[in-house]
């Protein structure tokens, strides 16, 4: 009986992988067939290959040599997504010369320097990278240039950053935090004023009990407590005026680069993408148009 019940399971196995062991042994044959198809034909491979690869590495000769550089902004009022909506508006003017004087106008600078403008790119960044961590309000994004005529970078440059800081909203937010700023700024100043008056005072209070004058108080007030006090106030009161010196709605923490040759498009990725696609062609057109014996 159990002679009987194994002799059915090896019939079902055998019924199961009979149909795969025949399909990979096609697929087996028809790989073997496909590279004795290249093997005949191995001169045709090389030819369909060097000719496509030549092609992509003689591209570079027709394309038109470009400068890409890149900058680093940082802006305290807005968000990097923000900004990139705004150069987003920008970059729907590029490439077309009858808006070359509208996109001159909203960076002011020169026709001929926005004509110039090929490409614009923003990258939002890691804000750790160039930011201190406390600072929340900044945001760090990364602007890719590519022109046409590298004498214009610095007029963009500039164009750009007037652009950003100069937004109608961000002008509203930073007014407001001046005016926050000047506040805190004149609120010290007279906690600062008030502390020269009552360290006058206590110099002049405080003396040798022996002399049966001045105050005598349950717990003293040392002026050395004064005196820390108003460092502390003053410490606060130049933070904030180094605040109100830079504030501003965006900032270039790397400018960008002045080239003297170009650099885009790199030829060396148009070569390299021309050696895959060369070897991808040969691979499926040598079997269809070489010799099929």
């Amino acid at each position: 009986m159990e002679s009987h019940n194994r002799s059915s399971e090896e019939i079902d196995l055998a019924y199961f992988f009979n149909p795969l062991l025949k399909g990979l042994k096609k697929i087996g044959i028809a790989i073997g067939k496909y590279f004795l198809k290249l093997q005949r034909n191995l001169f045709l491979f090389i030819m369909i290959f060097l000719s496509i690869a030549a092609a992509g590495y003689s591209y570079r000769y027709f394309l038109p040599k470009l400068y890409a550089t890149d900058a680093v902004f940082v802006s305290h009022n807005l968000s990097a997504a923000f900004c990139s909506e705004m150069i987003k508006n920008l970059k729907d003017l590029l490439g077309n010369k009858k808006n070359a004087s509208a996109l001159a106008d909203q960076l002011n600078i020169t026709k001929e320097a926005a004509a110039s403008i090929r490409a614009l790119v923003i990258v939002p960044m890691d804000r750790g990278r160039f930011l201190d961590t406390e600072d929340t309000s900044a945001s760090t994004f990364k602007i890719r240039l590519i022109v046409q005529q590298e004498s214009f970078i610095p007029d963009i440059q500039k164009g750009l950053e007037n652009f950003l800081e100069n937004n109608g909203f961000a002008l509203k937010r930073r007014e407001a935090k001046r005016k926050t700023l000047e506040d805190l700024r004149d609120d010290l100043l007279t906690r600062i004023s008030n502390l020269d008056s009552l360290k006058n005072v206590l110099s002049r209070s405080v003396v040798p009990r022996s002399n049966g004058q001045g105050i005598i108080l349950g717990e003293p007030v040392s002026p050395i407590q004064a005196y820390q006090v108003q460092r502390d106030y003053y410490s606060q009161l130049k933070e904030i005026e180094e605040k109100l010196a830079l504030l501003k709605n965006v900032d270039i923490v790397q400018p960008f680069l002045r080239l003297n040759a170009t650099n885009y498009p790199n030829p060396q990725k148009y070569f390299s993408y021309g050696l895959l696609l060369g070897l991808i062609a040969a691979l499926l057109l040598t079997p269809l148009l070489g010799w099929r014996k």
